[in-house]
């Protein structure tokens, strides 16, 4: 079956499914940890980008524009919210850093994991940056302008 003839999987049913799941297990099984995913569909522009938060106990939440999960994501999440989601990639690290650093600690390139979606006839859609172009990124950030 060729490519294009295969059916269409959207990812909010992947996601709805994965949600089901997850419900079901973390309900009814003694739970071992929490996990959260995020499930992206990359639209044809930005503006049809759709992100799905799938929460350990198997909600479904549609993120807005960017996603925050993990750990103290409601701290982080009201720490970047003013953020134009349009930026730039240099905006966009360097309110990462803002957002999850905050104001008690310190984050370098070597603390920061760092993708972006990437649309075209790839694929997958999204690519991690080397450390270098993290390392180039955090930099530029903290030179003086």
């Amino acid at each position: 079956m060729s490519r294009s003839a295969q059916p269409k999987i959207l990812v909010v049913d992947f996601g709805a499914q994965y949600a089901q799941l997850i419900a079901n297990t973390f309900t009814h099984e003694v739970k071992p940890l929490e996990i959260e995913i995020l499930v992206v569909e990359v639209g044809t522009s930005q503006q049809g980008d759709r992100l799905y938060r799938i929460m350990y106990d198997g909600t479904v939440l549609d993120e807005q524009g960017f996603a925050v999960i993990g750990g103290e994501s409601d701290e982080m999440k009201a720490r970047i919210s003013s953020v134009n989601p349009y930026d730039d990639l240099r905006a966009a690290v360097k309110n990462a850093v803002a957002a999850l650093s905050g104001q008690t600690r310190s984050l370098g390139a070597a603390d920061l994991e760092v993708a972006v979606l990437e649309r075209g006839s790839h694929r997958r859609c999204f690519r991690r940056l080397s450390d270098t172009e993290v390392a180039d990124l955090v930099a530029a950030e903290r030179a003086p302008h």
